[in-house]
């Protein structure tokens, strides 16, 4: 098997570890978990008390073991996860709000319109959902392309915004940087470094299957969010 052969398997699998996710489970692993108790009026010492009060009460929970049958199905799976990355990523957004953390509420902004692009990327890919399409009928290698690059491979607009968006992104991390001494171990990106000496772009998304293309997207957007929650709590750790 080629290299982007192999590529292309592992965003594959990748891409189903993540569907999972959102399969219907039983209900006695879909809890409701309690709305964080962090305000608009918490200082971001309370808040960055109660989140880790949270993690460490989270931790303490058993966690029921995944189980798959010969065909791949998911039978049981905790939910609880992404709920809570986006739970606490609101929690700690209401807490910046005042003009003492202008950079922060920017960059939060900066952040939430990245990922919108992401997930406007993939509807397009995948128009009304994963679910819709029957993923091993095509590998769409021609529709992917069209996405992202012109008949004359020069970027079509919305891969021209993509990238714009994760540039400003990128850069916005390495301005808090220069803010904040606690961002010091922090890094700026999000997008791997080795390209096989080609753009990042091409590299990742070119005449590959639309599928691998929206792994690619999924694993990148997971990849933006845990940075994003990074950031805010390193600086409000100590504020």
């Amino acid at each position: 098997m080629s290299p982007k052969g192999i590529l292309i398997a592992f965003l594959v699998v990748s891409l189903l570890l993540i569907g999972i996710m959102f399969l219907v489970v039983d209900g006695r692993n879909n809890t409701v978990l309690e709305k964080s108790p962090i305000t608009k009026t918490s200082t971001p010492k309370e808040a960055i008390e109660t989140l880790e009060r949270e993690n460490s009460q989270e931790a303490t929970k058993p966690k029921e073991d995944s189980k798959l049958d010969a065909f791949g199905t998911m039978r049981t799976i905790n939910l609880n996860e992404d709920y809570n990355v986006k739970q606490r990523l609101d929690s700690l957004k209401s807490v910046i709000q005042s003009k003492e953390f202008t950079e922060l509420k920017k960059f939060s902004e900066l952040s939430e319109k990245l990922i919108t692009q992401i997930q406007d990327i993939q509807q397009t890919l995948f128009p009304g959902g994963l679910d819709k399409h029957d993923i091993g009928e095509s590998p769409e290698i021609q529709e992917n392309n069209a996405v992202f690059f012109t008949q004359k491979n020069n970027y079509t607009e919305t891969a021209t915004q993509f990238l714009a968006k994760l540039d400003a992104f990128e850069n916005a991390i390495r301005m808090l940087k220069q803010k904040y001494s606690q961002l010091q171990n922090v890094q700026a990106e999000v997008r791997e470094a080795y390209t096989g000496g080609q753009n990042w772009l091409d590299y990742n998304f070119k005449d590959f299957p639309a599928i691998a293309s929206y792994a690619k997207l999924k694993l990148l957007e997971d990849a933006i969010k845990t940075k994003q929650k990074e950031v805010l709590m390193a600086v409000l750790r100590n504020e």
